[in-house]
């Protein structure tokens, strides 16, 4: 039996419960009812064949605060099963081990963490799939939701999905500033999807480059693109009006510039408005894939906190050419485009900072319209215009690093696929 069944109300706090067995599962903490287990450390529990959860068993509302789940094995979730609704807030999942599947978390319900590790210094570990959640599809669709800075840290998978596996369509949302890293599939079997391993993803909010660091690879079935700019003519600057300083009349492309304004460059009394233009050459992306997220990611070359906002939209071709510098020939305006989305950057205030401030909203559905093109080959190029919205302030622009002045700062294009069954 469970060390502690709750069929009721609950508030667990500043406890431990540890040393533990049951030949079900939850040998730990078994919740049927509506329990809240805060400040408590629930470790070196171990549950058997007849039952998921080495430390937690929830199949009720459970939400857990500040707590430790550490050192407990088991079967379906080496720390906690859930089929319920469970919410983890500002915890640690580590350390512990399924003899299965969800080293750290087996979930069939509805699972948010908030300021959540899932793993950490030893990482969770399942002898199957899911090293650090394992996504089971039953009747109802499951779901998990990262937010709040939450992380899938240095899991290990003995089959596929070192940091999630999904057995279906499942919902999965990651914020800005949550990461999927250092986890690792295959250790036991031949395996893959180290972040993540999904046939379907239902999702409204998926910060792609927060994928990063797992091994053998970042995203399957399917795969991640991840390249910068690879040449100066791919990224350039079109004058909106004319620049009577360097006698330039309005419409004139210029690529050569150390960096890119968007979108008004005052620099050397230039005073001009532009279209900013960005190409990425070989996009490694198959024709069937499936766009999880896509976005650009840019590199401080100078701070910028004032208002902006910038239209983001891409070339309507599928294989787009680089940019020639040419006076008034409007090269980068007149190119057709399609879509688009609105970017209101936060304030770039450190210089070389290259996160999720300088990280474009995602465009995945505007790539999903490209490579779903009859006449799109994989390796193809992708090119992107950005166009102020609104008048720029002083200090309002934000100004990111081109290839002319670093190649390692240039702007990169980062996207995850999957591909269908």
């Amino acid at each position: 039996m469970s060390a502690l069944f709750n069929g009721g109300f609950l508030r667990l706090s500043e406890s431990k419960i540890f040393h533990h067995g049951s030949d079900y599962g939850g040998a730990g903490v078994r919740n049927n009812g509506v329990m809240e287990i805060v400040d408590s450390a629930i470790y070196d529990n171990h549950g058997g064949e007849n039952g998921g959860g080495g430390g937690i068993a929830n199949y009720g509302r459970m939400v857990i605060s500040g707590s430790l789940v550490e050192g407990n094995t088991g079967i379906s979730g080496g720390g906690i099963y859930n089929e319920g609704a469970l919410e983890v807030i500002d915890s640690t999942v580590d350390g512990n081990q399924s003899f299965d599947y969800g080293g750290g978390v087996f979930n069939t319900g509805t699972l948010e963490l908030r300021g959540t590790s899932i793993g950490g210094e030893a990482g969770n570990s399942a002898q199957l799939d899911g090293g650090g959640v394992y996504l089971e599809v039953s009747d109802a669709t499951p779901s998990l939701r990262l937010l709040d800075g939450s992380s899938i840290l240095n899991n290990q998978a003995g089959g596929d999905g070192g940091g999630i596996y999904a057995g279906g369509s499942v919902e999965l949302s990651l914020c800005e500033t949550c990461t999927i890293a250092g986890n690792d599939a295959g250790t036991i079997l031949s395996g893959s999807g180290g972040g993540l391993y999904a046939f379907g993803v239902l999702t409204s909010t998926f910060y792609g480059p927060g994928v990063h660091n797992n091994t053998p690879d970042q995203v399957a079935p399917g795969g991640t693109v991840d390249v910068r700019v690879a040449a100066g003519e791919d990224d350039a600057e079109e004058f909106r009006s004319a620049v009577e300083l360097l006698d330039l009349p309005a419409g004139t492309v210029y690529h050569e510039s150390q960096d890119l304004e968007f979108t008004y460059d005052d620099g050397s009394n230039l005073h001009s408005d532009q279209y900013v233009g960005i190409r990425f050459q070989n996009v490694q992306v198959p024709p069937s894939a499936i766009i999880l997220d896509a976005r650009i990611v840019f590199t401080t070359d100078e701070v910028g906190s004032g208002d902006t906002a910038v239209r983001i939209e891409m070339e309507a071709t599928t294989a787009p050419a680089a940019y020639e510098r040419v006076n008034a020939s409007f090269g980068i305006s007149t190119r057709p485009t399609f879509g688009g989305v609105d970017w209101e950057p936060e304030p770039w205030t450190v210089v070389d900072e290259s996160g999720h401030k300088q990280a474009t909203p995602s465009f995945g559905f505007m790539v999903q319209n490209m490579v779903s093109r009859p006449d799109w080959v994989s390796g193809n190029p992708m090119a992107f215009v950005f166009q102020g919205q609104t008048p720029q302030e002083a200090g309002a622009t934000r100004t990111a690093s081109a290839f002319d002045a670093n190649p390692d700062k240039a702007p990169r294009l980062v996207v995850h696929y999957l591909m269908p069954n």
